[in-house]
């Protein structure tokens, strides 16, 4: 059994998020056209041939006229502001997600065994079984035990008591998610 011990940080919870939305990318198996940011060039470029076709159409039909130029770069710059303004409402939403109060930030203990995982705080109590893990990340000193594509729980590095504890949790955890999914009966805990 392991019981650990913590309190996360807004750094811990931002760390999160971007190990997230890698993980979405990944996982998702998502394209790299799909991406905003190439979508974004797309459009612009296909809103440049519209506008330069349409300027190719009005000096054939003799319609020609410097405001034309004005209007092109007024909406180059109105596409510019619509992805702009969408990149910083996202942000906005991302930094203001937690409370500086609230639970996310309070003292958690999570309670590890072979039957579930249990997670503790004092305004909250939540607990899966190893059939709810999906997977296990260790990355930028904290482990997520992925309970979805995009959720997972989170523990910062510093809630293990040393390196080899850390590395403990990590094989009992894939021992028993790989027990889940094999349908072993579950193996006792390795002592820490």
């Amino acid at each position: 059994m392991f019981e650990l011990s913590y309190q996360l940080t807004r750094a811990d919870l931002a760390a999160h998020q971007r190990r997230t939305v890698e993980r979405l990318a990944r996982v998702g198996g998502r394209p790299w056209w799909r991406s905003t940011l190439a979508q974004f060039m797309f459009a612009c470029a296909l809103l440049v041939g519209i506008v330069l076709a349409l300027r190719t159409l009005f000096v054939i039909a003799g319609l020609e006229s410097f405001d034309f130029i004005s209007g092109y770069f007024g909406f180059l710059l109105g596409v510019f502001l619509v992805f702009f303004t969408t990149w910083q409402r996202v942000y906005a939403i991302r930094s203001n997600m937690f409370d500086d109060d609230g639970p996310s930030f309070r003292p958690q203990t999570a309670i590890i065994d072979t039957d579930d995982l249990r997670f503790t705080s004092p305004t909250f109590q939540s607990s899966f079984r190893w059939s709810a893990i999906k997977d296990i990340t260790d990355a930028d000193d904290a482990v997520t035990l992925w309970i979805d594509r995009g959720q997972g729980v989170l523990l910062p590095g510093r809630a293990f008591a040393s390196a080899d504890e850390k590395s403990a949790f990590l094989a009992f955890a894939r021992d028993r998610m790989a027990e889940n999914r094999e349908g072993l009966a579950p193996a006792p805990p390795p002592k820490a």
